[in-house]
């Protein structure tokens, strides 16, 4: 899905300015964003699907506009921005059930679906049917239970804020070879936000910074620019190897 952001102005009675000029994201591409907290990266995010409105500019998903309710283009994403996207009385087949009915998708295409991240449902729920209550789980599974949800749907773009906190080394790897999965074989476009560079660096073939509400670096992902974003948001230069 393509991502067209003009002349984008959010501004809260805070004082607080999120504003991005121009902004394109072709299909299938995978843009990791980071900045420290109260940058601006959550509220970008919630601007990309429509969840909050802004003052003056234009987003386009696929030509689109998010400020016009449609089906068609919601229908076509998926995210996952935190713990109000559960439904913490629900178990997880049960809330799985929920989003694929939500979905259109079929009892035995969810099921397949769901096998296809075996490994990553049986670190969040065990090997069993756990009929718990989603609430019921630690933290770090009831995100990896929100992420099946989000992966499972195979949108055209996927939205995720802080995909990577509160999980396990086997828990990060197993969700970074889904999202790479997911974007080489659906074309995915992948759209994250995190504060843990390391792996949104690693699925990310793209990298935006947000300071203070602007988009201060857009560049291909890498160790380079690992080692400058780390410096840009801690402040501190790296040690000369020489």
């Amino acid at each position: 899905m393509e991502i067209q952001c003009r002349d984008v102005r959010k501004r809260y009675d805070s004082g607080f300015e999120l504003e991005v000029r121009h902004l394109d994201v072709t299909a299938g591409e995978r843009v990791g964003v980071v900045g420290n907290n109260g940058a601006g990266k959550t509220t970008l995010l919630h601007l990309l699907l429509g969840l909050r409105s802004m003052q003056r500019g234009a987003i386009l998903l696929d030509g689109e506009s998010v400020g016009t309710f449609s089906l068609s283009w919601r229908s076509r994403t998926s995210s996952y921005l935190g713990e109000s996207c559960l439904l913490p009385y629900l178990n997880p087949w049960e809330f799985w059930q929920f989003v694929g009915d939500a979905y259109g998708l079929k009892r035995t295409e969810r099921i397949r679906r769901l096998r296809e991240y075996e490994s990553f449902v049986e670190l969040a729920v065990g090997r069993g049917r756990d009929k718990k209550y989603l609430r019921d789980y630690s933290q770090g599974n009831r995100k990896k239970i929100g992420l099946v949800a989000a992966m499972m749907v195979r949108p055209r773009l996927l939205v995720l804020d802080e995909p990577f906190t509160s999980l396990d080394p086997r828990s990060r790897s197993a969700l970074e070879d889904g999202l790479l999965a997911l974007n080489a074989e659906h074309g995915t476009t992948l759209f994250i936000s995190s504060n843990d560079l390391a792996p949104v660096v690693q699925v990310s073939g793209r990298m935006l910074m947000i300071d203070r509400g602007r988009i201060v670096h857009d560049g291909a992902s890498g160790p380079a620019t690992l080692r400058f974003m780390r410096e840009r948001l801690t402040g501190r230069q790296s040690r000369s190897t020489d």
